[in-house]
């Protein structure tokens, strides 16, 4: 993955397009929508044309900030990339535009526990990433075998998902979230298929393996910075 030498993302150098191999993520287990890595993402429409300011976080702890502009005139899709401006700091060249009600995906090409704020103008918050309302998308996929148990934090909701080896090219299963409920809320799913949450009321959605013998897990494999 390539960031452009002055720290804005281009959305055409990364991922999925001319994506590189990741090595973390074949030591991802457990999934956070409030604290997305490599492998979750999160979507929100912007419905008022102006100027949004985006706080990073990462670990609960602000890391970077940036801008973006709902403008007729935007794209269809924007994406905002966390872990590159954790790295990099705020974009100073050309800014994202998206159109009123396209688009806005947040995550995270790298790392762990990120997070994002976004407010309009003044100091309060109209979205957080790690507080999901109506009509956001939570996307992840889930790689270990095995069985797991999802929690909505932000309700009392609780479900299962229970994932198989591998197959075949699959569509994404689609689960519809409430404060009380996931529908369905017994969810069968293989290795790396796609898992969309349509949120419907307030939501933290929370992926946390329960079983799975060792022989079923995938190659591992660890920073070497990290060790030691």
């Amino acid at each position: 993955m390539d960031d452009t030498p002055c720290g804005c993302v281009s959305l055409r150098s990364y991922w999925p397009v001319n994506a590189r191999i990741n090595f973390q993520i074949l030591n991802i287990v457990n999934q956070d929508s409030g604290a997305l890595g490599p492998l979750g993402m999160v979507i929100h429409q912007f419905s008022e044309p102006g100027t949004y300011d985006v706080g990073v976080h990462r670990q609960g702890r602000r890391v970077a900030s940036t801008v973006f502009d709902v403008d007729p005139a935007g794209e269809r899709q924007i994406e905002i990339h966390l872990a590159a401006l954790a790295r990099h700091g705020p974009i100073i060249c050309e800014a994202l535009r998206v159109a009123p009600n396209g688009f806005v995906l947040f995550h995270a090409s790298g790392g762990d526990g990120y997070s994002a704020t976004v407010t309009a103008g003044t100091e309060r918050t109209i979205f957080d990433t790690a507080r999901l309302g109506n009509g956001d998308i939570y996307a992840t996929s889930l790689l270990e075998p095995g069985r797991y148990k999802l929690e909505n934090t932000a309700g009392s909701a609780t479900a299962e998902v229970r994932v198989a080896s591998a197959g075949s090219d699959e569509e994404p299963v689609y689960v519809e979230v409430t404060e009380t409920s996931f529908t369905p809320a017994n969810i069968q799913v293989s290795s790396s298929q796609g898992l969309v949450f349509r949120v419907k009321q307030p939501a933290r959605i929370v992926i946390t393996r329960r079983h799975g013998p060792p022989s079923e897990r995938v190659l591992q494999w660890r920073d070497p910075a990290e060790v030691g």
